[in-house]
């Protein structure tokens, strides 16, 4: 004999006492009209006549919480002044916690005084700088290991160096790969991005990220003009355009371009002559870039 579950019973018996229709029981529960109206009948002889009557009176609801003597104070509120001094001392609550169990014999729960000092801690927003450079005026390089790559030819896999420069204004890059990674590489990479972008570097900050001064020209893909003079003063810190007195702006009236003339001249007084010899560079350098 089949037997409808009893939570599918007590479903029926308040749709039913909520004056549902047997096709909207139907509708919710899936349940044949012919089962519902069987349940029907059921509930009606099972109910007594009086419990019937007393089902319109309305249910009596529980009494009201008593009213409260106002907001509860906790337990570390005289502590406030400690537990302040201690939080602009960057600590966490359980520190805090374990020197008021220690210095004054606090009885009062953690969790209570973790709530507390939440309340209590500041969090200071964070801070984001905008940076804004001038065009030609700084360039971010970054070097570093790549993902495994199989080498032309062969089937080895090895991780390549990625090397990428990135002017700041204009936001344009220079990129390279490379698999043999030296002093001499890396500091073949950034002549190669200078002359990529046109520029010249006056300054460089080593480390993690470096932050490279280009010339005026490099945002705009020109070759960099600067003049003798400047080079001298960038180059051998000699500046021949003020006044080593005053001051004051001086004006290049001549210059000797004449070799001979010059050697003439820094031979009268004792200095060298000729400029040193070059490094010979290693010829196999541009097949490794």
């Amino acid at each position: 004999m089949n037997v409808l579950k009893p939570h599918l019973q007590r479903t029926i018996w308040t749709l039913l006492k909520a004056r549902a229709s047997q096709r909207d029981i139907e509708r919710v529960t899936g349940i044949s009209r012919h089962t519902i109206r069987h349940c029907q009948q059921l509930f009606a002889s099972q109910t007594p006549a009086h419990q019937a009557e007393s089902s319109d009176v309305p249910a009596q609801t529980a009494p009201p919480w008593p009213p409260t003597s106002g907001l509860a104070v906790s337990h570390y509120e005289p502590l406030r002044p400690f537990i302040e001094a201690h939080l602009r001392l960057r600590r966490i609550a359980m520190a805090i916690y374990q020197d008021l169990v220690d210095q004054y014999g606090f009885s009062g729960a953690y969790n209570s005084g973790k709530r507390f000092v939440a309340k209590l801690r500041i969090v200071e927003p964070a801070q984001f700088d905008r940076l804004s450079f001038q065009p030609g005026e700084e360039m971010q390089v970054d070097y570093g290991e790549g993902a495994l790559t199989r080498m032309a030819g062969s089937e080895r896999y090895r991780k390549p160096r990625l090397f990428v420069a990135t002017l700041r204004y204009s936001r344009r890059s220079f990129r390279r790969v490379v698999w043999n990674s030296s002093q001499e590489t890396w500091a073949r990479l950034h002549e190669k991005a200078w002359r990529y972008f046109g520029g010249s570097c006056p300054e460089q900050a080593t480390g993690k990220s470096e932050l490279i001064a280009t010339g005026p020209g490099c945002a705009h893909g020109r070759p960099a003009c600067i003049n003798w003079a400047r080079l001298l003063k960038r180059v051998f810190e000699i500046d021949i355009e003020h006044c080593p007195h005053c001051g004051g702006q001086l004006k290049i009236i001549a210059a000797i371009l004449e070799a001979p003339v010059i050697e003439r001249i820094l031979t009268h007084l004792g200095l060298q002559a000729r400029a040193p010899p070059r490094v010979p560079t290693r010829g196999d350098f541009e097949q490794a870039v």
